[in-house]
C-alpha cells in the first residue's frame, strides 16, 4: 500500500499573474557617486582604465564592484531572479542610467543566452562581467546586454510613450540611490516618455518604501511581488483615478482614521490630530464612491475582454468569508474557521470514557 506524501504541493508556476510587464529604470546620480579619495565621480565608468570596475584574468571574477556603486546595482537586478527561471517573466527589462554610460538588460534574451551556457544563477561576476564585456565589445547582440557611453551627454535616450485612455499595459519602475530621484531627474524623465511629438507625459508616481542606504534591492523586490500577487496594478489604476488634489484628501483622511483607531485604544498621545481634528474625514467617503465607480468601470470593462483587472475580487471574497464564517448555533466557538458546532454532550461523554479507562487500568 502506498503512503500518501504530506506537504505534498503542486508544481510552481512562472508565468505571471497579469499581463503587465515591468520595466525597471536604476538611477546612479551624481550625489551618489564617490571616488576612494572622497571626491565626487559622477557615473559609471566602463569604458575607461581604472575608473570603473575590471574583470579578473585568474580566477574570471570581478574586481573593485564597488566602483560606481555597481554592486548595489547588481544586488537590485538580482531582485528579478525567480525560482525555477533565472529571471521573473514579467520583468522586461533592466536598464542603469547614468551621466557616463547606459547599460541595459534585456532579461528574457539574457536568460536565454546564459541558459544555453549552462549557467543557472545570476552572480556578481554573471551580472557586472556581462556589462564589462558589452562595454569592451565581446558580447554579442544575442546576449540582451549593450552598454552606451554618454560621457556628460544630458540625453539617455528616447523612451516610449504611453497611450491615453487604454489599460496599463507596462510599468517603468525607476529605482533611486541614497538620494532618491532629484527632481531635475524627475523633470527629465517626464520630458523624456512625453514622446518627440510633444505629447504630455504619463504621471509619475511616487513611493516610499522600507530601506536605508542600500534601499534599492529590498524596494525592488517589494514593487515586484506586490505584482506577481496580482496587487500592484490595482493599487497603481486607483491612483491615476484621482487627481492630485484627491489624493492629498485621501491621504489626510486616512491618517485621521489611524489616529482615531489610536485614541479609541487609549494609544494615543493626545487628543488632537496632526490635520486639525478630523477635516478631512468628511472626504474620504467622497473619494470612495469615487475608487468603487473606478473599479466598476475596469470590472466592466474587464467582461468585455478589454482589460485584466482584479480590484474588485478583494471585495467579493470578504463578502463571502462573512456569510460562510457566520456563528453558528455554538456561538462564537463555530465562526473562527467555519468548525462545526460545539457539542457539550460528546464531550462529557469522552471525558467520561477516558476515566473509565484509566481507573480499569
Amino acid at each position: 500500500m502506498k503512503r500518501k506524501q504530506r506537504g505534498s504541493r503542486p508544481p510552481r508556476s512562472n508565468k505571471p499573474s497579469s499581463a503587465t510587464l515591468v520595466h525597471v529604470l536604476y538611477l546612479e546620480t551624481a550625489e551618489d557617486q564617490r571616488g576612494s579619495d572622497g571626491l565626487r565621480s559622477p557615473g559609471v565608468h566602463l569604458n575607461e582604465r581604472g575608473r570603473g570596475p575590471a574583470l579578473c584574468a585568474a580566477c574570471g571574477g570581478v574586481a573593485d564592484a564597488w566602483r560606481g556603486r555597481l554592486d548595489n546595482m547588481q544586488t537590485a537586478l538580482r531582485m528579478c531572479c525567480s525560482e525555477g527561471a533565472l529571471f521573473r517573466p514579467s520583468v522586461a527589462q533592466f536598464a542603469l542610467v547614468s551621466p557616463r554610460a547606459v547599460i541595459r538588460y534585456s532579461l528574457a534574451e539574457f536568460g536565454g543566452w546564459l541558459s544555453e551556457r549552462g549557467t543557472k544563477r545570476a552572480t556578481e561576476a554573471v551580472v557586472i562581467g556581462a556589462a564589462l564585456r558589452a562595454a569592451s565589445g565581446e558580447l554579442p547582440a544575442a546576449s540582451g546586454v549593450s552598454h552606451a557611453p554618454l560621457e556628460h551627454t544630458t540625453a539617455a535616450g528616447a523612451l516610449a510613450a504611453s497611450l491615453r485612455g487604454c489599460g496599463v499595459s507596462d510599468l517603468l519602475l525607476c529605482v533611486g540611490g541614497p538620494s532618491g530621484v532629484p527632481r531635475r531627474w524627475q523633470e527629465r524623465l517626464a520630458a523624456a516618455l512625453g514622446g518627440e511629438r510633444g505629447e504630455p507625459a504619463p504621471p509619475l508616481l511616487g513611493v516610499s518604501l522600507r530601506g536605508g542606504v542600500q534601499h534599492s534591492a529590498p524596494a525592488l523586490a517589494e514593487l515586484l511581488l506586490l505584482h506577481e500577487r496580482g496587487r500592484l496594478l490595482p493599487l497603481v489604476q486607483d491612483r491615476l483615478a484621482l487627481s492630485d488634489e484627491q489624493h492629498k484628501a485621501w491621504r489626510r483622511a486616512e491618517r485621521e482614521i489611524v489616529h482615531a483607531w489610536l485614541r479609541a485604544l487609549g494609544l494615543h498621545a493626545d487628543g488632537n490630530t496632526a490635520d486639525g481634528g478630523g477635516a478631512a474625514l468628511p472626504a474620504a467617503a467622497e473619494v470612495a464612491r469615487l475608487l468603487e465607480a473606478h473599479r466598476a468601470l475596469l470590472q466592466r470593462l474587464e467582461a468585455a475582454g478589454s482589460l485584466r483587472a482584479g480590484a474588485n475580487e478583494v471585495g467579493a471574497g470578504s463578502e463571502e468569508g462573512t456569510e460562510e464564517a457566520g456563528e453558528g448555533p455554538g456561538g462564537r466557538q463555530g465562526s473562527a474557521r467555519g468548525a462545526l458546532p460545539h457539542k457539550p454532550e460528546a464531550a462529557r461523554a469522552i471525558r467520561k470514557k477516558k476515566r473509565r479507562a484509566t481507573q480499569g487500568n
